[in-house]
């Protein structure tokens, strides 16, 4: 996803990859802490672009606009994984035992 990240955010080199490492690690414990561990970076496109968009923030060193920049995205992020739980939830429920 290294590479991909920096593709995303315009970097051709290799000097920042821990750095871009570090904020990879970061965005992606950040999105679990607000939305749950329900979903895959490498196969939601959306979740994905939430991640790179944070990432390319933190490298920016402005963070603290993410939030406000993205609010709207965020609240569909996790109104979107909350349907998604609770549909999990109903077909739990709906499955036979066995």
């Amino acid at each position: 996803m290294l590479s991909e990240l920096k593709n995303y955010i315009g970097i051709e080199n290799d000097d920042r990859d821990i750095t871009l490492l570090l904020h990879l690690n970061a965005s992606e414990r950040y999105f679990r802490r607000i939305c749950g561990d329900e979903f895959d970076f490498d196969t939601d496109e959306d979740v994905k672009e939430l991640l790179f968009e944070r990432c390319r923030y933190a490298d920016a060193n402005a963070l603290e606009l993410f939030e406000t920049n993205f609010r709207s995205d965020l609240i569909a992020l996790r109104m979107r994984m909350a349907v998604e739980k609770r549909a999990r939830s109903k077909d739990t429920e709906k499955a036979p035992a066995t």
